[in-house]
This record gives structure tokens, C-alpha cells and sequence, in this order.
């Protein structure tokens, strides 16, 4: 008896999920945070007029790469937009009570439909990059006659100021001044393109890592990039031309530039097929029913599953068949982020939580 009066519970719980769900996170894109300096006399209808194409271009430098940036502005004229746009919300500092915080601005959170999305890119034949938020521990290093030098140098002092266009999916740690890694590249000095990126002093803040090392000669900017993220090892080799007259501007031009090509190579591992839709079972089993609804709340947060549904509950596990973007690897991928186990066994597959 109390086995079938559990089974209830589950199939209540899932039915109230797929409800809650059918048009909540995993049906929509988030772009939030956006400010704009008001007036008194400043009504919604004109803060929106204001800030919705800033939300667009915000959400499309998040997930798609920078080469198709200008084809996917130029096709959103203003009703593509407004039509992808699920919902708003307003937070004006105006009605704010506390004294402290009450600044001339309104914080403006969108919500866009995913498949008026989806569409709209596989109209253009634009991939989506399914790329979560990262930190990165950035070393600029400047090469001056076989010397490294990481702290005194424009890289350096300039990296966290420049961020025109960027898609807030990197964040950069900069490492603080430290004689382990002065005396790490010291040594390092001869052989900078060997240097190992899984060396316990580059990896102090965060397990990604980027090193880039300029190199100035006859107003060329030679630049070597080696990167690790997500244990995924990329090298690169950049040539920029100099003006001799506007060499700072043309530094943070290149920081720009590189900061766009490290969000790329992150894009690039998390790019999804939106013209082939794969359906896949997965089965669950069933331990509690805590754990049951865990999960799927955490499947309901992960992009690139379009839907799913619940095609046989036993009273040893829950069968679903998921309607996803990608392949097998990026689905693993992102379900293990969120700490969910995928794996095959006798020729099918099952989800646990890690």
C-alpha cells in the first residue's frame, strides 16, 4: 500500500513539474541587469523603447560567435525583437526606500522565448552556443629581449577595463603580484611556448587558464596564445600592425579583439545543431523520491533540452525521452554541470544524481 500511495506522489510531482514548466526557465532566455539613466518623467513604455535592442544585443553576444553578430542584428528589425521578448520586469530606484540606493537609473530584466529564438537563428543558419558563465585566470605577459614581465606591463594594468561588446560569459582573474610567479616565468623565460598549464602556480584561482605573450617589434605586435578550458588545450598565433602614433588605443583594439576570440574558443566547444533535434530515452531510477524531483529540476534548467516527458513510471524507475539540441557528448556535458551522472549500460541509457 505504501508503495502505490508513493507512485501517486511521484506521477503528482511530475505532473505539477511539467505544469510549473511548460513555460518557465527551460522555455526561456534570461538577459538581466540592464541599467538606464532616467528621468522623473521617464513612463515604462519609453525605458523599454530605450533598452530592448541593449537586451538583444546582450543576449546574442552570450550565445552566438562573434563572426555572426552582424548578420543576427541586422535581421532583428524591432518587431523580431519584441516579438522574442517573453516578458520584463522593471526595478526603478525611484521607489526605492533605502536613501542609499536611490540613484537616477531603472534596472530593466527581460525574458525571451528560447524557440522564437531557436527560430530566429535557424533561420539564418546561425548555430546557438550553449556556453554556461566561466571564470578565467588570465596571464598577459609582456616580452621585452627574452624577458618576461607580467605586472608591469599596458595588458596588465589595462585587461578588467576593457569590455566594449563583451558577452559577460568570461570572467577574468587577473593574478595578484607574487614572487612564486615572477620566479615562475623567470625561469620559463626560454621556453615560454612550453610552459605547462597544468603547473600548480597557474592554477592557484581557477583550473581554466590563459596565457598570452606579446612580443613588439618594428610596430608589429606579434602574440602568442596558449589556453586551457574545460581541459580542452588551444594554440594561437597573432599578428597585429601598430600605429606608431596611437599605440595605446591600438593595445586596448587588441585587447578587445582577444577577449572576443577567448569567449569564441568557449562558444565554439558549446555550439548546437538548432536544425536537427534528437529525441533520446533515458531511464532513472527510482531511490526516493527527493532525489526523483532534484533531478528534475535540474533538467529543466539545461538549455539545450528543448522538452521532455515521462513515458512509463515502474516502481524501480521513471522512464523519459528528452527532445534535445547538440549530441551525446554535450548533453553529458551539460547534465553532469548539473551534477547529474549519464551513462549507458546494457545498450541503454540512465541518469543518476552525482
Amino acid at each position: 500500500m505504501f508503495k502505490i500511495f508513493k507512485l501517486v506522489i511521484i506521477i503528482i510531482t511530475f505532473i505539477l513539474i511539467k505544469t510549473e514548466t511548460s513555460y518557465s526557465s527551460n522555455s526561456l532566455i534570461d538577459v538581466d541587469k540592464l541599467e538606464l539613466k532616467i528621468s522623473d518623467d521617464l513612463g515604462d513604455e519609453e525605458i523599454l523603447e530605450r533598452t530592448y535592442l541593449k537586451s538583444f544585443n546582450k543576449l546574442i553576444s552570450k550565445i552566438v560567435l562573434s563572426k555572426d553578430y552582424p548578420l543576427a542584428q541586422s535581421e532583428a528589425t524591432q518587431d523580431v525583437i519584441k516579438d522574442m521578448v517573453f516578458s520584463y520586469k522593471l526595478k526603478d530606484s525611484r521607489n526605492n526606500d533605502n536613501i542609499n540606493d536611490q540613484r537616477d537609473y531603472v534596472e530593466v530584466n527581460y525574458k525571451y522565448d528560447k524557440l522564437k529564438v531557436y527560430n530566429f537563428l535557424r533561420k539564418l543558419n546561425i548555430s546557438f552556443s550553449s556556453a554556461s558563465e566561466i571564470e578565467v585566470s588570465i596571464f598577459p605577459v609582456l616580452v621585452i629581449n627574452n624577458n618576461l614581465n607580467i605586472f608591469n606591463n599596458f595588458f596588465y594594468e589595462n585587461w578588467l577595463d576593457q569590455n566594449e561588446n563583451q558577452s559577460e560569459l568570461v570572467t577574468y582573474l587577473l593574478p595578484a603580484e607574487d614572487l612564486d610567479i615572477i620566479d615562475f616565468f623567470k625561469k620559463n623565460s626560454d621556453s615560454y611556448n612550453q610552459i605547462n598549464l597544468n603547473d600548480p602556480v597557474l592554477n592557484r584561482e581557477s583550473k581554466n587558464i590563459v596565457l598570452i605573450f606579446f612580443e613588439e617589434k618594428n610596430d608589429v605586435l606579434s602574440i602568442y596564445l596558449k589556453s586551457k578550458i574545460l581541459n580542452d588545450n588551444k594554440v594561437q598565433n597573432l599578428r597585429f600592425n601598430l600605429s606608431s602614433s596611437k599605440k595605446s588605443l591600438d593595445y586596448n583594439f587588441i585587447i578587445n579583439v582577444l577577449k572576443k576570440n577567448i569567449s569564441d574558443t568557449w562558444k565554439l566547444k558549446n555550439l548546437v545543431d538548432l536544425n536537427i533535434p534528437l529525441n533520446l530515452k533515458l531511464n532513472l531510477e527510482i531511490k526516493n523520491l527527493n532525489e526523483s524531483t532534484e533531478v528534475f529540476d535540474k533538467i529543466k534548467f539545461i538549455e539545450i533540452i528543448e522538452d521532455y516527458k515521462v513515458n512509463l513510471i515502474t516502481k524501480d524507475k521513471i522512464i523519459l525521452e528528452l527532445k534535445y539540441y547538440g549530441n551525446l557528448k554535450t548533453l553529458q556535458e551539460k547534465l553532469n554541470e548539473k551534477q547529474i551522472e549519464m551513462f549507458e549500460k546494457n545498450f541503454e541509457w540512465f541518469i543518476r544524481k552525482i
